[in-house]
């Protein structure tokens, strides 16, 4: 009885702060992205496969590579038993198209034990192009979540997961032909987006059925046509895609902040998006998870400013047909380091690929502590970003 009259308590402070507003109240500025969220949200995983009812492929926007959340997201879509008997595929910016097979095997692998498992992760850290290795925490997240969804599957429905970067072979480099070895990197996004199409066009040509697949792309590779004040088109994997497929293909945004160059060379300066207004109308309705079209909404009408490293006359809903809004961005956690998957083997073949990049012992040291030390931090406390004070941009815009 106690425990029902303090749940009551509680929901009447709920329902009076709600009420009342408080600090989450919207500005007038805010009031029309408000009112939108309220009238057209859906929650993120139906979004996403609603999307699929029209469209072959759709394009998620991942934010930072080392972000987590982002991937209980992708979890929660993957693991829906509509995405396992529509979709079923998923391509990849992280992985070297040429180790497809190593990422086949282990994710359609059934009854590993533990070290099998942290000895395949290993294995795979070496398989992602031109890098010494990956320790981004979230992709080996979602290679174990893949693989665990797996284990109750038949082999028809496993999902099915397809590297999409540049062929690289590092067991054929040395200090002399690593640079030789790099010569294709300025077409990246087109081999990565032809290397997408050729694989999907053959599973459409080996299936009854018409195929459909996620595509996970970081950033700027899931920009659909971005045109610069000149008239040139950006070469991103989603434009590629785009101008190959049309309207079977759709792409979304998922919330971030926006990157600028730091102030000091090697670093990033991070801002929200559109100055914190977008944040501001999510906080005033409590930060709830979900997905919309950018067409013929407020947020899409806004002028484009997620990549300000090139000026344009876009809006948002000329780049993104959609967007997903997942956790507010305090929330948000960035990860690395693979201390559990980095083994004596790994840590060899990562020594022997520094000696072939020319990196002296201390950079070797370096990168192989950054894969024993596992770091979780927020943007705030990440070295890797300058982040101003998004808290007080976001709360301008609140009365």
């Amino acid at each position: 009885m106690i425990k029902n009259m303090i749940s009551a308590i509680l929901l009447t402070i709920l329902l009076i702060m709600f009420i009342s507003g408080g600090e989450n109240t919207p500005n007038e500025n805010v009031e029309p992205y408000v009112n939108y969220i309220k009238e057209h949200q859906k929650e993120p995983v139906d979004y996403i496969l609603q999307l699929f009812e029209d469209h072959d492929l759709v394009i998620l926007c991942e934010r930072s590579h080392r972000e987590m959340t982002q991937y209980d997201f992708i979890n929660r879509l993957i693991q829906d038993e509509r995405f396992i008997k529509q979709v079923g595929n998923i391509y990849t910016e992280i992985g070297a198209v040429n180790h497809s097979e190593k990422f086949t095997d282990f994710v359609n692998s059934e009854n590993l034990d533990e070290e099998e498992i942290r000895e395949d992760l290993g294995e795979l850290s070496l398989c992602t192009y031109a890098n010494i290795n990956w320790n981004g925490r979230p992709f080996f997240k979602f290679l174990r979540d893949v693989y665990d969804i797996n284990q109750s599957l038949n082999n028809a429905e496993k999902i099915q997961i397809f590297p999409s970067n540049l062929p690289f072979e590092w067991d054929t480099l040395s200090n002399q032909n690593f640079k030789q070895a790099l010569k294709y990197l300025s077409n990246r996004d087109s081999i990565s987006a032809y290397n997408i199409i050729e694989s999907f066009d053959s599973l459409n040509s080996k299936s009854n059925n018409p195929q459909k697949a996620l595509v996970i792309m970081n950033y700027r590779h899931a920009f659909n046509n971005f045109t610069r004040k000149n008239g040139n088109k950006m070469d991103n994997v989603g434009r590629f895609l785009f101008d190959y497929y049309g309207d079977k293909v759709a792409n979304v945004m998922i919330n971030s902040l926006k990157l600028a160059p730091g102030e000091k060379r090697g670093t990033i300066k991070a801002l929200p998006v559109q100055n914190g207004k977008w944040d501001a109308a999510f906080v005033a309705l409590n930060n709830p998870a979900c997905g919309f079209n950018f067409d013929d909404s407020p947020f899409g009408k806004d002028s484009f400013d997620y990549y300000p490293f090139k000026k344009t006359n876009l809006q948002y809903e000329d780049v993104f047909d959609g967007f997903i809004f997942y956790q507010p961005l305090h929330k948000h956690i960035l990860e690395h380091g693979i201390p559990e998957f980095f083994d004596s083997e790994v840590q060899e073949e990562v020594k022997r690929r520094c000696e072939i990049r020319g990196y002296d012992k201390d950079k070797t040291e370096s990168i192989i502590k950054s894969n024993k030390i596992i770091t979780s931090n927020t943007y705030s406390k990440s070295k890797a970003f300058q982040v101003d004070n998004y808290k007080a941009k976001i709360d301008q815009w609140l009365e």
